[in-house]
């Protein structure tokens, strides 16, 4: 099996991602990576990998909103285009906070889910000043 590259379109922006067959599971990555992280994981597994707007090879424009609920909406738009009604979210760092996000906005869709090092959702969390900047 083979890892296949892929963008396409999401609300007026690029949007790449990687699949492979074998599984409907959905890989995000955290800050400051990208899809990159989890190619070995998609050999081994099948599923999807998406570069998170912003991010390597999706969508950069300045006036995108990089909020977390975009981000989750991001990820329900290209699920939707990709036609997958029910995935297994593994997610890390930040991927694995819009990924519990998404679970709580949208729990028909995910079936499973697996957090590693995810970011703390607690309400008045703001960026870190360095991250604000950058």
């Amino acid at each position: 099996m083979g890892v296949h590259e892929h963008t396409i379109e999401v609300a007026g922006s690029p949007a790449f991602y990687r699949s492979c067959p074998g599984s409907n599971v959905l890989y995000l990555h955290s800050v400051p990576t990208s899809s990159d992280d989890w190619v070995e994981m998609l050999e081994l597994t099948g599923g999807g990998a998406v570069d998170l707007p912003g991010f390597r090879r999706s969508g950069k424009g300045g006036p995108l909103d990089y909020s977390m609920n975009r981000y989750v909406d991001f990820l329900e738009r290209i699920l939707f285009q990709l036609e997958l009604e029910r995935v297994a979210v593994v997610g890390h760092g930040w991927g694995a906070a819009f990924g519990l996000l998404l679970a709580a906005r949208r729990p028909g869709l995910v079936s499973r889910l697996t957090l590693i090092d995810a970011i703390p959702l607690l309400d008045g969390f703001t960026w870190p000043t360095p991250v604000r900047w950058w």
